[in-house]
Parts: C-alpha cells; structure tokens; sequence
C-alpha cells in the first residue's frame, strides 16, 4: 500500500501534475481526511464478526486496550495516539509469555532474526516474562477493514513465538 502510494506520488512529480502554484495542489493540501484513525470498538466489533473472542474495550488512565481468546492464546490489542472523539491512530498486538528459562541472548536472537514481532525479556511480580510486540499504524480514512493484513501477520507471528519460546524454556503461558 505505502509503496503504491510512494509510486504514485512519484509518477505525480514526475509529470508536473502538481504544479507548486497550482489551486487545485493547494487546495488538496488543506482538505482533512474523512476522518483520522479508528476506534478501539470498531476493531474489537471487526475482530468479533472474524469469529475471536474478543473482551470489552478497557480504558484504564491513558490506557485503551482489550483482550482476545484465541486457540489456547491470550493477546491483547492496545491503542494509542486516540483523541477526544475516540479514534485512535495506532495500534499495538501485545502478548505476555512465561520467560521462564528463557535468555536474553535468545530474545536478541529472536529480534535478529523476525522482521515484524519483537521481543524483550523482564519481570512481572517477580516472575519472568516475556513480552512479544506487533505496532500498526493506521491510515487515515480507510475502513477498519486495513485490520485484516496486519492481523495475519500478528497471528501467524505469534504461533511462531509460541513454538519458539517452546523451545528455549519452559511451555509458555498467557
């Protein structure tokens, strides 16, 4: 999608279809998107009508997320970037796993080598954990439909972490 869009704007520039005087690039410039972002319950409603099971949207302080049951996982999706309307622009797959055995030089070595989750290792009351990351940010004036890619990538990334952590230490839990 960005490469199309990078593709485009450079065909545009290329044929002097925006002059820097032009009106019209003008006024294209001033106008706001439909609108800006998504909410966190269109994207729970969204991942519900794909068959997940999807808990209530939580706003904790400055904190929006909510959580998901998927197939022995437990993930959550967290939003930031919202403003007073609700909408948000941008959204973080989030999943705590038992770090127990787990090193770091293994996470670092996950990290080299997966282009998309990421990885780090601390505790959590005491206990060790290990957090797997996916951000996303959203376009602005698309359907919450731009969800699906993302989420295949998060899901097929995380079945990978599971197996992964598997590996290194002990079963993982969420």
């Amino acid at each position: 999608m960005i490469r199309s869009l990078f593709v485009a704007a450079s065909i545009a520039f290329s044929l002097g279809a925006v002059a820097p005087g032009d009106a019209s690039a003008q006024e294209a410039t001033s106008v706001a998107p439909a609108f800006v972002g998504l909410t966190p319950e269109s994207v729970r409603d969204w991942l519900s009508t794909a068959g997940a099971q999807v808990g209530d949207v939580t706003r904790d302080g400055g904190d929006v997320f909510f959580r998901v049951d998927d197939a022995g996982l437990v993930w959550f999706v967290f939003f930031y970037g919202c403003e007073a309307d609700g909408r948000c622009g941008d959204v973080q797959f989030n999943a705590v796993f038992n770090g127990q055995g787990v090193t770091a030089e293994e996470i670092n070595g996950w990290n080299r080598e997966q282009r998309f989750l990421k990885a780090f290792v601390t505790e959590a009351e005491g206990e060790p954990v290990v957090f797997m990351q996916f951000d996303v940010l959203i376009t602005s004036g698309l359907p919450v439909e731009q969800m699906a890619d993302p989420t295949i990538v998060w899901l097929e990334g995380l079945n990978r972490a599971s197996a992964f952590l598997e590996g290194v230490g002990d079963a993982p839990t969420t």
